[in-house]
């Protein structure tokens, strides 16, 4: 998730709010993928299209800015009703929804609120 969050970053999450809110584009959450518990981006929820081509991702027709999507969109896929999109910020290491395709609201377990430690990254994570 670099530069979202670093390695050995200490993060508070908390999942009571998602009892009586969904999960929301630019949420970083606790997630389960593929039987491990992993931080993730929230990139798109129910409803909205998403396309992968090349290992960019659009949304809605539009690129997301830090995936260097360039060029016309190209033909996705509807997230089904209970459907979530889950990036990694490290896109040349990670793995999320653009290899193991969409999630479904019962894998998001938490979001993250802020960081604790180290002190120097105090604060709630900034997507950038």
């Amino acid at each position: 998730m670099y530069p979202l969050l670093r390695h050995g970053q200490i993060v508070v999450v908390e999942g009571v709010s998602y009892l009586f809110r969904p999960p929301h584009p630019g949420d970083v959450v606790l997630a389960h993928l593929r039987g491990r518990r992993v931080l993730k981006l929230v990139v798109a929820g129910p409803g909205e299209e998403v396309a992968v081509q090349d290992g960019k991702v659009w949304v809605g027709g539009r690129p997301l800015i830090w995936t260097g999507a360039q060029g016309g969109a190209p033909l996705g896929q509807r997230l089904g009703p209970h459907s979530y999109f889950l990036l990694s910020l490290a896109a040349d290491v990670g793995s999320d929804s653009r290899h193991h395709g969409p999630i479904t609201r019962a894998d998001l377990l938490a979001r993250v609120l802020f960081s604790l430690w180290p002190p120097r990254l105090l604060g709630a994570p900034q997507v950038i």
